[in-house]
C-alpha cells in the first residue's frame, strides 16, 4: 500500500499530478488484462485482439494527458513498458511512471532501469521501528523494566521490516506480558521452508499475528480469502455465503451470520491481516489481502489446512499427482481452462470448490463425482451443461451454489439440491425463466437474481412463495414483469406477483424493481425488513444518490397519490430516498413523514409541481416536533416548479439539516434564497442552477441592513449558473429596487461577494450566465481570507463582466490552478485595476496556476496590464478573441509551459514582446490568426522541447527567425525563374531552435502552411534530417498542394520503425506517397531505393483522403517489398485516379478494414487521433472471407482487392 500512500500525497497534497492510474501486475503478468486496466482508468474501449495494436492505441492516448502518474505495482518479472503501452518517450507533459517490485534486479538488471532512480524501501532503522512499534500497541511507561527489553527483543525480530512490526504490534495490543513473552518465543522458532522472495522475518511476524488471532472463526476466513486472485477484491458478501455454507458460524439465521462475518472482518483489519478494499462496481463493500501477507497465507492454508489456490494447469498437474491432494478441503482453479481439468478431481473430502474461467468451456461429465461432501460451489465464467446429469447423485449435500457469468440452459435440476440454502446466479447470460422446480428448495435462505445479461422473463407462479424460509432475495436488473394482482384468476397467471413476496414472513432483505407503482399491493413492504432496494417505476434513481443498505426509489404515474399506497414502514427507515413526480403534496418532512425523516442521509426530490416547502408542518411552530432531517447529507432537488423554501421562513428550524454536505437546486423558478445562514454549518457543497427568481443563496437579513463579518467555514465548492436575478450570495437585505421586478436586475452593481463574507475553505468557483457586474467587492481587504484555498475559477455567459480579478484580489489567489474563462461578451481584460486603486502592481504573479483557458470573449483586450510571472504554467488555451491584439503588455515568463493552442485570434499581431524562451514547450497550435507575423517579437525565441507543431491560416507568420540565421530560398523547379521566391525555412538542421522536433517528434501536421510547403514537392525539401523522423508516430499533411511525393524511399524507411498513424488529405498536386526515384539517396544514411524494402512496422492506420490525382502509394522499384505487420484500416476516399496501391509486392496480414468512398471528406476522421472506427466501413471481419463473398479474389495482394472494389464503386456511382 506504500505505492497508493506515494500516489495519495503527490496528487492530493502536493498536486503534482491530477490524474492517477494504479495497476497492478502479479507474478502471472497478464498483459492484455493490464492494457485492459488501463484502458479502463482512460475510458477507453480495446475490443482488438493484437497485444501490439492495444499497446499502439494506449501509447497514442497516453500522450494527449497531461500530469498523469501511472503505477505498476507488484513486479515479479521483466515486463516491457512499450509492451504494454505505457511508455511516454519524450512526451512527458509532466507525467511519471513509478514502479515497484520485491527485486531490485527486476528493475535494474531485467528491465534495464538506471539504478540512480531506483529507491529501495530499506529496513526501518531502530529508532523507527521502535516508534512504528509504539504507534501500534500505544504506550508502555507504566510496564516494567522487563517488558521493555522485551518490546525490544520483538521489534528486533522483526528485522526493520514495516510490515512485519505492523502485523505482530497489532497483534500484541493491549495483550499483558505473557503474550509477549510467547510471541517472542514463536517469533524465534518460526521459518518457512519454501516461500520464495520472503524474508524471514515478514513471515514469522505474519505468522504470529495469525497464530494470535483468539477466534478461530476469524482464522477461518482468511484462510478463505487466500482461495481468491492476487489483488482482487473480495466481497464481504461471497466470504458470508462461504462461511455459513461451511458451518463456519454457530449461527442459525443468514442475518446473523452476516452480523458475524462483519465482527470478523474487522478483527482481521485491526489484526492488519486485511485491508479495506472499498466497494466493487456494484456497491459491495469488499476487503482485499496485502501481497505479501496472502503469500504468507497460502502458505498456512496449502500446508496446514489442506486448502489449495492453484492458478495454473502446470500446478494442477502437480497436485492431481500428489498423494494428498485427495485430502484437500478446498481447492480453488481459476485461470484454467475446462479442457485442461482432469476428468475427475478424486477428492473425497471436499468441502468448498471454485472455478474461474473464462472460456466458457464445458467441464467433463464425471468432474464432479465422488464430491459427496462438498458444502459450496462457486464456479464463474463455466459451460454447464454437464452438471445436471451428475448433480443429484454427486452433490447431495451441498448448501451453497454460486453460477455467476456462467452459460447454461433449463436450470429446473437445481431444484434437486434439496440441502441448498444459498443460490446466486447473478449476472449469467442464459437464464430467462425461473421454472417451478426451485419452488422445491425448502431450506433456501438466499436467492440472488441480479443482473441477468438476457432479462429474467418468467417467474413461474408460486416459486417464490414457496421459498417460505427465505431471508433474501434479490431481483434487482433482472425482473420486472410482475403480474397484477387480481387482473386474472390465479390458474392462468404465468408470472409471479409481488403477493408471493408478501407471504414471505422471514425476509430481511429485498431487492426488486417494479415498473407500475399500481402493481404494489398493500402491505408488502413489512416492518422486518432491515435492508432493502426498492425501485418503483420506469426510471433509475439519481446518479448522484449514494447507495445505502436502505433505498426506495418511487415514481408516480399521472393521476396517482402517494397516500394510496403504503409505503409507511419503508419511508421511515430509508436511508437514500428518491422521489419523483408527487401529487398532492405541499411540503416532505412531517406531510410524509410525521417523524421528519429520522434516518435520511440523501434525498432527490424531482419533477413535483405542488411542492411548496421541503419542511413544513401544519402544526406551525416546530419546537414540538423532532428536527427534520438531522443526519441528512445530501440534497437534490430538481424541476419542482413552485417550490418557494426549503425551510418555511416563519417556522424555527431546531437542528434540521445539521449534517447536511452538499446540496443541488435546479429549475426551482419560484425561490428567492437557498438557506438561512443558521442551516449551513457543514455545507461543502452548492449547486444552484436555472433557477429564475433567485436572487440571494445565502439569507441573513441583519439589523439595519447592516451584514457583520460572516465565515462559510467549511464550503469548498460553488457552481452557481443560470440564475438572471441573482444580486449576490449573501445579502445585509434586499432593497426596494432590487424587490420591485419594475426594476431590472441590470441596474444593479453589487459585486457577488461582499467583503464581509469568507470562505476560508473554498477550492472551486465555478460561475455562469449572471447578470453581475462584479464578482468581488472593491473594497474586499488583501488580508481577506476569501481566495487563499481557491484552486479553480470556472467564468462563463457573463455578459456584464468587464473585469475578473480585480488587482488586490491576486495576493488571495496563490493556490489558483486552473483559470477559465467562456464566452463572457463584455470582458475587456482578466485582471484589471479596479476603480478605487491608484496603479497596477509592476509585477503580476500567479505562482501555482497550471492552466489557463480563455474562449469566446469577443472584447478581450489584454490578460493584463504590466508584467506578469506564471512559474508552473503548462497549458494555455486561447480561442476566438477577436479583439486581442497583445496577451499583455508587459513582460511575461513561461518556464514551465508544455502545451500552447492559439485559435481564431483575428487581431492579434504579436503574442507578447520582449525577450522570451519557452524551455519545456512541447506542442503548439496556431490556427487562423491572420495578422500574426511574428510571434513574439523579432528577438530569438528558443523551443528546445517541441515536439508537435501544428500550424494553420497564419499567412504572415515568421515563426523561428533569428539573427544569425539567414533567409533561405526554396525554388519551384520546374517553373520560370520569376516565380522563384525568398522563404524563410520552419527549420534549420545546423542551428536548430527546435532540436527536440528534429531528434524526437512524435506528431507533425502540416496543414496549410507557407508558400515555402506550397512550393515543395517532397518532405526532405523541407530540410528536415532523417533523424527527425525516427520517433514520429503520427504525420498528418493537409492541404499542401504544392507536393507532389511526400516521402522518398530512404525518408520512409526512416519514419516507418514508429510510425502508427498516417494521414494524407486535400493535396492536389500528390501522385504517390513514396516517390519513384532511384537516383535519390538521402545524405544522412545513404541507401540506395533499389536496395530496401520498405517496412511500416508499427502503422496500424493510414488515410488517403481528397487527392485528386494520385496514382499509387509507391510507383517505384518492384522488388522493394512494402510491409505492413499492424495494419489494421486502410481508408481510401476521392482518390480517383488510384487503380492500384502498388505493383510489387505487399504484405498486411493484420488488415482488418478497408473504407472506400467518393465525393464525401472523412475530415472527421483524419483529424481525430481518438476517432479509430468507421461508420459504414467496407467490411468488417476477415477480409479474405469478405472479399470471396464480393467475388473478388484474394492472393495476398491488395492491388486486385482495389482494382474490383474501385471498378464496383465507380459503377455504382455512375449510375446514380
Amino acid at each position: 500500500m506504500l505505492a497508493k500512500e506515494v500516489a495519495r500525497r503527490v496528487i492530493d497534497e502536493e498536486k503534482l499530478f491530477t490524474k492517477f492510474i494504479f495497476i497492478t501486475v502479479s507474478n502471472d503478468q497478464n498483459i492484455k488484462r493490464i492494457q485492459q486496466d488501463i484502458a479502463e482508468y482512460l475510458g477507453m474501449k480495446l475490443d482488438e485482439e493484437n497485444k501490439d495494436i492495444r499497446a499502439a492505441r494506449l501509447l497514442e492516448r497516453l500522450k494527449q494527458e497531461n500530469k498523469i502518474l501511472i503505477t505498476v505495482d507488484d513486479i515479479w518479472d521483466k515486463l516491457d513498458l512499450e509492451d504494454v503501452g505505457i511508455s511516454f518517450g519524450i512526451h512527458q507533459r509532466g507525467c511519471k511512471i513509478l514502479l515497484t517490485t520485491r527485486s531490485f534486479h527486476v528493475l535494474a538488471n531485467d528491465m534495464d532501469v538506471d539504478s540512480n532512480v531506483i529507491f529501495a524501501v530499506g529496513h526501518l532503522s531502530e529508532h523507527e521501528a521502535m516508534s512504528l512499534f509504539h504507534k501500534i500497541v500505544g504506550d508502555q511507561d507504566e510496564k516494567d523494566d522487563d517488558f521493555q527489553g522485551l518490546e525490544a527483543e520483538i521489534v528486533k525480530e522483526c528485522g526493520g521490516l514495516p510490515i512485519a512490526i505492523t502485523t505482530v504490534a497489532s497483534a500484541l495490543k493491549n495483550k499483558d506480558g505473557a503474550v509477549w513473552k510467547n510471541a517472542l518465543h514463536e517469533l524465534r522458532k518460526s521459518n518457512p521452508t519454501n516461500i520464495s522472495r520472503m524474508e524471514k522475518e515478514v513471515y514469522k511476524s505474519i505468522k504470529l499475528s495469525f497464530d494470535f488471532l483468539e477466534s478461530k472463526e476469524a482464522k477461518h476466513l482468511l484462510l478463505l480469502c487466500s482461495l481468491f486472485p492476487e489483488d482482487a477484491k473480495i466481497e464481504l458478501r461471497v466470504l458470508c455465503n462461504y462461511g455459513f455454507g461451511l458451518n463456519l458460524f454457530d449461527v442459525n439465521k443468514f442475518e446473523e451470520a452476516r452480523n458475524k462475518t462483519d465482527t470478523l472482518v474487522t478483527n482481521l483489519k485491526d489484526h492488519s491481516l486485511l485491508l479495506d478494499g472499498g466497494v466493487d462496481y456494484l456497491g459491495n463493500d469488499c476487503v482485499k489481502l496485502h501481497d505479501v501477507i496472502r503469500d504468507v497465507v497460502i502458505f498456512i492454508a496449502d500446508g496446514h489446512h489442506q486448502m489449495h489456490n492453484i492458478r495454473n494447469a502446470d500446478d494442477l498437474d502437480k497436485y492431481v499427482n500428489d498423494e494428498m491432494f485427495k485430502d484437500s478441503t478446498a481447492v480453488s482453479l481459476y485461470g484454467i481452462g475446462a479442457d485442461q481439468c482432469p476428468q475427475t478431481l478424486k477428492t473425497p473430502e471436499l468441502k468448498l470448490l471454485r472455478l474461474e474461467s473464462s472460456d466458457f468451456g464445458e467441464f467433463p461429465l464425471r468432474f464432479f463425482e465422488g464430491l459427496n461432501k462438498l458444502l459450496v460451489l462457486d464456479s464463474a465464467g463455466v459451460f454447464l451443461e454437464s452438471l445436471p446429469a451428475a448433480s443429484s447423485f454427486c452433490l447431495p449435500n451441498l448448501t451453497t451454489l454460486h453460477l455467476n457469468w456462467c452459460i447454461f440452459g433449463d436450470i429446473s435440476w437445481i431444484g434437486e439440491l434439496k440441502n441448498l440454502k444459498i443460490l446466486d446466479l447473478s449476472f449469467n447470460y442464459s437464464i430467462t425463466k425461473l421454472p417451478r422446480e426451485i419452488g422445491n428448495l425448502s431450506r433456501l435462505l438466499s436467492l440472488n437474481l441480479e443482473g441477468c445479461h438476457q432479462p429474467l422473463e418468467v417467474i413461474e407462479p408460486n416459486v417464490i412463495s414457496r421459498l417460505t424460509r427465505l431471508e433474501e432475495l434479490n431481483l434487482k436488473d433482472s425482473f420486472t414483469n410482475w403480474q397484477v394482482e387480481g387482473a386474472i384468476n390465479d390458474d392462468e397467471r404465468r408470472n409471479a406477483s409481488l403477493s408471493e413476496v408478501k407471504n414471505l414472513s422471514h425476509l430481511i432483505d429485498l431487492k426488486l424493481r417494479v415498473p407500475d407503482i399500481n402493481s404494489v399491493p398493500k402491505d408488502i413492504f413489512g416492518k422486518e425488513l432491515v435492508k432493502y432496494y426498492v425501485c418503483i417505476g420506469d426510471e433509475e434513481p439519481d446518479w448522484r444518490l449514494k447507495r445505502a443498505s436502505r433505498m426506495l426509489k418511487l415514481k408516480l404515474r399521472p393521476g396517482s397519490e402517494l397516500n394510496e399506497h403504503d409505503f409507511e414502514a419503508l419511508l421511515k427507515k430509508s436511508e437514500t430516498l428518491d422521489l419523483y413526480g408527487l401529487k398532492s403534496v405541499k411540503s416532505i418532512a412531517f406531510e410524509i413523514d410525521s417523524m421528519g425523516f429520522q434516518c435520511l442521509k440523501h434525498l432527490s426530490v424531482q419533477y413535483s409541481d405542488e411542492i411548496r416547502c421541503i419542511v413544513n408542518s401544519d402544526k406551525g411552530d416546530m419546537d414540538y416536533l423532532p428536527a427534520a432531517f438531522p443526519r441528512l447529507e445530501s440534497l437534490f432537488l430538481r424541476r419542482l416548479m413552485n417550490l418557494e423554501n426549503i425551510i418555511h421562513e416563519k417556522l424555527t428550524t431546531g437542528t434540521s439539516f445539521r449534517k447536511l454536505r452538499k446540496i443541488a437546486v435546479s429549475t426551482c423558478h419560484k425561490m428567492k434564497s437557498l438557506f438561512s445562514l443558521y442551516n449551513i454549518p457543514r455545507l461543502k457543497e452548492i449547486v444552484v442552477e436555472d433557477c429564475e427568481m433567485m436572487k440571494e443563496i445565502i439569507s441573513h437579513h441583519g439589523r439595519d441592513g447592516v451584514l457583520p463579518n460572516i465565515q462559510i467555514s467549511q464550503l469548498q465548492k460553488l457552481t452557481l449558473s443560470r440564475l438572471p436575478k441573482l444580486v449576490q450570495f449573501i445579502a445585509a437585505s434586499l432593497s426596494d429596487e432590487i424587490e420591485s421586478d419594475k426594476q431590472s436586475i441590470e441596474d444593479s452593481v453589487s459585486p457577488l461577494f461582499s467583503g464581509q463574507v469568507e470562505f476560508p475553505k473554498l477550492n472551486v468557483l465555478d460561475i455562469g450566465s449572471l447578470n453581475i457586474r462584479k464578482v468581488w467587492n472593491d473594497n474586499q481587504l488583501p488580508s481577506s481570507r476569501f481566495g487563499q484555498s481557491l484552486t479553480g475559477i470556472y467564468v462563463s455567459n457573463c455578459d456584464h463582466l468587464k473585469g475578473l480579478i480585480p488587482s488586490f484580489m491576486i495576493a488571495s489567489l496563490v493556490h489558483l490552478r486552473i483559470l477559465c474563462v467562456k464566452h463572457c461578451k463584455a470582458m475587456e481584460e482578466i485582471v484589471f485595476i479596479e476603480e478605487s486603486a491608484q496603479v497596477m502592481a509592476n509585477y503580476i504573479s500567479f505562482p501555482q496556476l497550471e492552466s489557463l483557458k480563455l474562449f469566446g470573449l469577443p472584447n478581450l483586450q489584454r490578460f493584463c496590464r504590466g508584467n506578469i510571472s506564471l512559474p508552473k504554467l503548462e497549458s494555455l488555451d486561447l480561442f476566438h478573441l477577436l479583439n486581442l491584439e497583445r496577451f499583455c503588455e508587459g513582460n511575461i515568463s513561461f518556464p514551465q509551459i508544455e502545451s500552447m493552442k492559439l485559435k481564431c485570434l483575428s487581431n492579434l499581431e504579436k503574442f507578447c514582446e520582449g525577450d522570451i524562451s519557452f524551455p519545456q514547450l512541447e506542442s503548439l497550435l496556431l490556427n487562423d490568426i491572420p495578422k500574426l507575423e511574428w510571434f513574439c517579437g523579432e528577438d530569438c525565441v528558443d523551443y528546445p522541447s517541441l515536439s508537435r507543431l501544428k500550424i494553420n491560416g497564419c499567412r504572415k507568420l515568421r515563426l523561428f527567425k533569428t539573427n544569425t540565421m539567414p533567409a533561405t530560398t526554396i525554388e519551384n523547379e520546374g517553373e520560370n525563374s520569376k516565380d522563384s521566391v525568398d522563404q524563410q525555412h520552419l527549420f534549420h538542421h545546423k542551428n536548430p531552435l527546435v532540436p527536440k522536433l528534429h531528434a524526437n517528434p512524435t506528431h507533425l501536421v502540416l496543414e496549410e502552411h507557407h508558400d515555402m510547403v506550397f512550393k515543395a514537392k517532397l518532405l526532405s525539401e523541407l530540410r528536415l534530417p532523417l533523424m527527425c523522423f525516427q520517433n514520429l508516430t503520427v504525420l498528418m499533411v493537409k492541404d499542401c498542394d504544392g507536393l507532389i511525393s511526400l516521402l522518398s524511399p530512404s525518408t520512409a524507411k526512416s519514419l516507418s520503425q514508429r510510425l502508427t498513424k498516417l494521414g494524407i488529405s486535400g493535396c492536389k498536386s500528390l501522385r504517390q506517397v513514396i516517390a519513384n526515384d532511384q537516383k535519390e539517396a538521402d545524405d544522412d544514411d545513404g541507401i540506395r531505393a533499389d536496395s530496401i524494402n520498405i517496412i511500416f512496422r508499427q502503422l496500424n492506420s493510414l488515410i488517403l483522403d481528397d487527392l485528386p490525382n494520385l496514382t499509387s502509394f509507391y510507383s517505384g522499384n518492384k522488388n522493394v517489398v512494402l510491409q505492413f505487420p499492424y495494419l489494421y484500416e486502410l481508408v481510401v476516399s476521392d482518390c480517383p485516379e488510384m487503380k492500384t496501391f502498388y505493383h510489387g509486392n505487399i504484405e498486411c496480414p493484420s488488415l482488418h478494414r478497408i473504407y472506400l468512398r467518393m465525393k464525401q471528406r472523412v475530415e472527421d476522421i483524419m483529424w481525430d487521433p481518438e476517432y479509430y472506427s468507421f461508420q459504414n466501413f467496407y467490411w468488417n471481419g476477415d477480409i479474405n472471407t469478405a472479399i470471396r463473398k464480393r467475388n473478388f479474389y484474394w492472393k495476398g495482394d491488395i492491388n486486385t482487392t482495389i482494382q474490383k472494389l474501385w471498378e464496383e464503386k465507380n459503377m455504382r456511382f455512375n449510375s446514380n
